[in-house]
């Protein structure tokens, strides 16, 4: 079974089995030893499973897992059965009119009813849940231009943003117009 009954109740993620949510909880507060680190960046882990599955996450090659609808592919099932959610019929938000995908809509809700609970360190950005600020996490250690906020990745990206600000050559636009991630 799928089902996951026991959620943590400080980042919301949810467990089979008690006795796992149990040490999870433990995790936030550091008491959980973590002996198994990662030869490629360092990162540490209290169980060799876990270990494995960010290694085959994060820095493996390897995508066996692929999207039948588009044929992206992902390292892991768990990283797939998320990406199918973008393929799920839009359901508008009463409140707002947002169309997030029917599996998210109660996530959505939580916006006009909790308000964020989950805070950017870097950013203070607001996040209803704890997943959702990790995924916004990579974004937010982006240099922000003071003058009007355009986010670059490397400094090198602002040098070349600013030349707009001081009358200097303007980048040419791209074919496509890219989304600025924003904070």
């Amino acid at each position: 079974s799928d089902e996951k009954p026991y959620q943590c109740p400080v980042c919301q993620q949810r467990f089979k089995r008690k006795d796992r949510m149990s040490y999870h909880v433990c995790s936030h507060d550091g008491a959980v030893h973590k002996p198994y680190s990662c030869s490629h960046c360092g990162k540490s882990f209290s169980r060799p499973d876990h270990l494995n599955s960010h290694v085959r996450q994060v820095h493996s090659t390897e995508r066996p897992f692929k999207c039948e609808k588009c044929e992206v592919a992902f390292a892991t099932k768990d990283r797939l059965e998320a990406h199918t959610v973008r393929h799920e019929e839009k359901v508008p938000c009463h409140v707002c009119g947002k169309m997030p995908s029917s599996a998210y809509i109660s996530d959505h809700m939580k916006v006009h009813s909790q308000g964020p609970h989950h805070v950017c360190e870097i950013c203070n950005k607001g996040f209803t849940t704890a997943a959702y600020l990790r995924i916004h996490a990579p974004r937010a250690d982006r240099i922000l231009c003071k003058l009007c906020s355009v986010h670059c990745k490397i400094p090198a990206q602002l040098a070349g943003h600013m030349q707009t600000h001081l009358g200097g050559p303007v980048p040419r636009p791209r074919r496509r117009p890219q989304p600025q991630p924003t904070c």
